[in-house]
């Protein structure tokens, strides 16, 4: 998780748009230290989405039961009033 935070103008489509190269340049112009929340099973991370994250590289066993599950859950207006939901 970057403590960089998506511009407020910024939308969700805007936010969501995997326009990279941009979003890594205002992660290094930010100057802040990322932090890494280490794997624990059964665990849950709740952070502010206006926040710059993404999910570190990880390795489970084959097999169905050892997929990683992940549920992103998004509510509330942003600083500058606009909705994270669609």
């Amino acid at each position: 998780m970057h403590r960089a935070e998506a511009p407020e103008d910024w939308d969700f489509n805007k936010f969501n748009d995997r326009n990279v190269s941009q979003i890594r340049g205002l992660i290094k112009r930010a100057k802040l230290p990322s932090v890494r929340v280490p794997y624990k099973r059964n665990r849950m991370v709740m952070f502010d989405s206006s926040l710059f994250h993404e999910t570190d590289s990880f390795k489970f066993r084959k097999g169905y039961k050892n997929r990683r599950i992940n549920v992103t859950m998004l509510f509330g207006k942003r600083a500058g009033g606009k909705s994270t939901s669609q």
